[in-house]
């Protein structure tokens, strides 16, 4: 057993961890979920509207 507990199963295609497993560092966050898509509207509208704010500043 390690210090972080039992040894679970290790990491399935594109980083998700199988059933019952976690997520190790480096793993591809985004094919696990970590970004939904709602997350990635809101952050593309974030770089959108920023955008047009220096496009303003800049004419």
């Amino acid at each position: 057993m390690s210090t972080t507990g039992p040894e679970l199963p290790g990491i399935g295609a594109a980083g998700q961890p199988e059933e019952g497993g976690r997520l190790e560092p480096g793993s591809d966050l985004l094919s696990a979920g970590a970004l939904s898509a709602a997350g990635w509207e809101a952050l593309l509208a974030g770089a959108a509207a920023l955008k047009s704010e220096w496009l303003a500043v800049r004419r």
